[in-house]
């Protein structure tokens, strides 16, 4: 359940640490990110001082913080170039006319309600452009380390000219990159917590700066090493402005007319919205108090932010995971932006004193987490098809720019789609554009099922995320049945696994995904695309069609598939110490018209960490029409088989008038009367007569199985038998139970 946000006072000194050190790390990151892309180092520091500020009253997350893009680099980078005709000002200036472009069309997307649609990008191209952006990042700023300034118009410029610099290198430079690299890596290692509460950029700076006043680059001269002498100065560090009338860059609009301006303005806007909402959810699944970000509202702050921050001179301002976790309130947000402030105005100075060559090394780091080799590997782990997705975005993104990578890469998502999915292009085409969703809603056990046929891809979760809210307000179960799906991909199992449950549907609801037994998977991934061959049919064997038929003598309706909501099965005591992995084959059904009933096959695991083992059984439950007292029945032969206890207490509850009962079972239960009391004669005697069966109760629902293996179609039908006789037996007690009027009144 979500918890409900405490007062601003309630978490104040929880959040103003936080604040505190989100500062610290925001500080130095935000300079790196303006030099990175070639703007003043002011510009990264007014984005996270406004996202701080201006954010906060609109935003809909609660922990995350709000400032510039890393991701926004290369864009920012080459069209600074671009727009700037040779003069770093006017591109600037430029570039902050397409700023406030970009955050107007952020905010119209969050009031257009778009934020909730966030999620139909592939998941593969996505990655793949942020990781050509990482990479960008590490090719622009591995020369700073060398010490090396260049301009280049694109990434493999950059990388192609990462020798050259080499060989240029500055030495003196070079040990301020080498001892800042060490610093990273070896506080990324320690425990200790003294080191730990200050964050690794302070670390950085703070072993930097003393390199800086002894080469002394508070003036333009040169140091002697190894018979060469090396520049040092002032254009190695930090240049920030002492006066503050200085921090402000006012936009300009001259180029709006320009494709060249609308295409950066397209290229921020892209980056910004997919960041921000991808960081909002990542950081929702990290949240103490477990609540959920309003994506739309979060698109609202951050394009008002933006739009603010280009007024003045600010870099763009997205929605990012904090570095420092700790915060409990959006608040945190607007103390990190106030202290921020205050640290620049305070200690410019100082500021003016860090090497550009840290920053370096700070950024490639952050580029190397957006483009890390794990993430290679994971994507690949997740099928070919991804990628094959992520690799051609990846590739695009550097060859051809941010827009055309990301849009080269849904072009390839789709077209695999189509290739994979054995149809003509005419019924392909048809999918896509109108994709088959059908809601059903079954007789016996009140649960909605929507059926989803043909290309399930991304292009279908707008329609079906808009069936599931619909339904959401009237139905308490929904099962989402893919069984006769062509073809199901990565992006839509994603969303319905992790989003969709989150975002879109109610706690208190009830929601399967069942219909991925009958397809290929591409990899083992929970989420990997799955394609169903047109040879292939769903097909049940022989213990299924004869469960099937057992189930529709029995007024029921069976399900193959494999499901993983098993939460009721938790409320038994026998399952609350072992671990479910997936139930099948469940059916379910009515007996005598007040008992609904419900049988599966159970695998579930039990035991410790290294005497693990998997078990298998097949269970019938049945609802009982009334409350009933909590007990376990226990079969001596089944405790000694699996060799294990369960007690809700530890005394047996003797059955004095049924003495051949007690000694066949053991029954526990916290309210002896009450059980005492439900056991009556004709339910004592029906169980003597049939000593199979272990039986429980957790107040609505009975538990009833046999064996530590799954039942046959004969055993089952016994099971039934069981069951049925039993409701019968149930029913004809509370029939005959007197009438607690003033319970009732």
């Amino acid at each position: 359940m979500t918890k409900k946000l405490g007062t601003i006072q309630q978490y104040f000194k929880e959040d103003v640490t936080a604040a505190f050190g989100l500062a610290l790390v925001v500080l130095p990151i935000a300079l790196g990110i303006a030099v990175a892309s070639g703007v003043p180092p002011m510009a990264g520091v007014l984005s996270a001082v406004v996202g701080g500020i201006v954010a906060t009253f609109f935003r809909g997350s609660h922990i995350t913080i709000n400032g510039p893009s890393a991701g926004l680099i290369a864009v920012m980078l080459s069209g600074g170039i671009a727009l700037g005709d040779g003069e770093s000002l006017i591109g600037f200036q430029s570039l902050l006319g397409a700023t406030i472009v970009a955050g107007i069309g952020q905010l119209l997307f969050g009031m257009l309600r778009l934020g909730e649609r966030g999620d139909i990008i592939p998941t593969a191209a996505i990655n793949g452009m942020l990781a050509a952006v990482g990479f960008t990042i590490i090719v622009t700023q591995v020369h700073l380390v060398f010490g090396v300034s260049l301009e280049s118009e694109s990434a493999y410029e950059s990388f192609s000219m990462i020798k050259e610099s080499f060989w240029k290198l500055n030495p003196i430079i070079l040990i301020i990159s080498l001892v800042a690299a060490i610093t990273l890596f070896v506080h990324k290692q320690m425990s200790i917590k003294m080191m730990q509460r200050v964050p690794t950029p302070i670390w950085i700076v703070l072993f930097t700066i003393p390199i800086v006043y002894y080469f002394n680059f508070f003036e333009t001269h040169y140091v002697p090493f190894f018979n060469t002498a090396y520049p040092v100065g002032p254009t190695y560090l930090v240049d920030i402005p002492l006066d503050i009338k200085q921090y402000l860059v006012f936009p300009s609009f001259a180029k709006i007319d320009q494709w060249e301006f609308w295409s950066v303005a397209l290229s921020i806007l892209a980056v910004s919205a997919i960041e921000t909402l991808a960081s909002a959810r990542a950081v929702d699944k990290l949240d103490p108090l477990e609540r959920n970000t309003n994506l739309n509202k979060e698109l609202i702050a951050t394009g008002l932010s933006s739009i603010a921050a280009g007024c003045i001179g600010g870099l763009p301002v997205i929605t990012a995971i904090p570095v420092y976790n700790g915060a409990k309130t959006k608040w945190s947000n607007l103390y990190y932006g106030i202290i921020l402030a205050l640290f620049v105005l305070i200690c410019a100075p100082i500021i003016r004193w860090i090497p550009l060559a840290a920053l370096a090394v700070l950024l490639i780091y952050t580029g190397y987490k957006l483009a890390t080799p794990k993430l290679w590997v994971d994507t690949y782990r997740k099928g070919d098809d991804q990628f094959l997705i992520f690799f051609t975005t990846f590739f695009a993104t550097l060859v051809y720019g941010l827009l055309a990578g990301l849009f080269i890469g849904i072009v390839t998502t789709v077209f695999n789609h189509y290739a994979k999915s054995n149809l003509k292009l005419k019924k392909f085409i048809d999918y896509l554009t109108q994709p088959s969703i059908q809601t059903t809603r079954t007789e016996n056990t009140h649960e909605l099922y929507v059926k989803l046929e043909g290309i399930v891809n991304f292009v279908n979760i707008p329609k079906l995320k808009k069936v599931l809210k619909v339904s959401a307000k009237t139905e308490k179960h929904i099962i989402v049945d893919m069984s006769h799906a062509r073809l199901i991909d990565y992006t839509v199992l994603e969303y319905l696994h992790d989003d969709a449950p989150r975002y879109d549907l109610p706690d208190n609801i009830n929601f399967e995904l069942v219909g991925l037994g009958a397809h290929d998977a591409y990899s083992r991934h929970p989420n990997a695309t799955r394609i169903l061959p047109s040879d292939k049919k769903p097909q049940l064997n022989q213990r299924q069609i004869a469960l099937k038929t057992l189930s529709e003598e029995n007024n029921g309706e069976f399900w193959p598939e494999v499901r993983w909501d098993f939460q009721q099965l938790k409320d038994f005591e026998f399952f609350k110490s072992r671990t479910i992995e997936y139930t099948f084959n469940t059916a379910k059904g009515n007996y005598k018209m007040f008992f609904e009933w419900q049988t599966c096959d159970i695998t579930f695991e039990e035991g410790g960490v290294f005497s693990n083992q998997e078990r298998y059984t097949s269970v019938s439950i049945l609802h009982l029409p009334f409350n009933a007292p909590k007990f376990v029945l226990q079969r001596e032969a089944l405790l000694d088989k699996i060799g294990v206890k369960l007690a809700l207490r530890e005394e047996d509850i003797n059955m004095e008038e049924y003495p051949d009962f007690s000694e066949k079972f053991l029954l526990e239960g916290a309210d002896p009367a009450a059980i005492r009391k439900f056991f009556n004669q004709p339910l004592v005697e029906y169980l003597n007569s049939n000593p199979y069966y272990h039986m429980e109760c957790n107040g609505t629902m009975l538990l009833i199985f046999k064996e530590m293996r799954f039942a046959t179609p004969s055993a089952m039908t016994r099971m039934h038998t069981f069951s049925n006789e039993l409701a019968e037996i149930l029913l004809e007690s509370w029939k005959a139970q007197p009438l607690d009027l003033e319970a009732m009144l």
